[in-house]
């Protein structure tokens, strides 16, 4: 005989626990009632808070687990991710290093933050000698938040952020070393801030340059 229209149980044997669980319950606190003893009625209540924090507790952990492991996230998308304006190193034949990617700062000034302008002048000139005396004057001088200056090395940050100084902020931006310097400048050329090769070898094997990078 078909039974037509039964709704199967999805859960057949969790329900039959739960079910005889809530009735061992039951009766257990009816017990502990009918006793007289206070003292067993509160064991039992206690009991039965411990077990619902234990369980909850395992539940999130399960739960916790379950989101670390198993995220959804490839192999592929756990490596890093180029940057925008990224570039690979460029190297000579014997593989010594020609030019690299590596971070720099650009310097803001906020004279509204600024309580001492005099040294705060001094300062900036003595730290930052590549900015002219005369833009410092006129950053001090504005009411807003300034660019001051860009290209600023790890180094360059570390020596003016030591100094102190309020009002002064950092933002990262792009740039290319030349470990070289000037040294074949004239054929390894130099790319911009945002990463487009603008002359020399820089500039002539940009793609593949963009391309390795990725």
């Amino acid at each position: 005989m078909t039974d037509i229209g039964r709704v199967p149980n999805p859960l057949p044997g969790l329900g039959r626990v739960l079910t005889r669980a809530m009735w061992w319950m039951e009766h257990a606190f009816e017990r502990a009632r009918a006793s007289g003893k206070a003292e067993d009625d509160a064991r039992l209540r206690i009991f039965f808070v411990l077990a619902i924090f234990f369980l909850g507790f395992c539940t999130l952990g399960v739960f916790a687990t379950k989101a670390a492991l198993f995220s959804g996230l490839s192999a592929s998308a756990s490596g890093a991710v180029a940057t925008p304006g990224q570039r690979a190193d460029l190297v000579d034949r014997d593989g010594r290093l020609l030019a690299l990617d590596l971070v720099h700062y650009r310097l803001f000034v906020d004279p509204r933050e600024v309580s001492d302008l005099a040294a705060t002048r001094a300062a900036l000139i003595a730290a930052a000698p590549n900015v002219p005396p005369a833009r410092i004057d006129r950053a001090l001088a504005g009411d807003s938040r300034i660019y001051l200056r860009g290209g600023l090395t790890p180094q360059d940050r570390q020596r003016i952020h030591d100094l102190a100084l309020p009002g002064l902020s950092f933002e990262e931006e792009g740039g290319r070393a030349y470990p070289l310097g000037v040294t074949g400048a004239h054929v390894i050329g130099y790319a911009s801030t945002d990463g487009r090769g603008l002359a020399g070898a820089e500039r002539a094997f940009d793609a593949q340059i963009i391309s390795q990078a990725g």
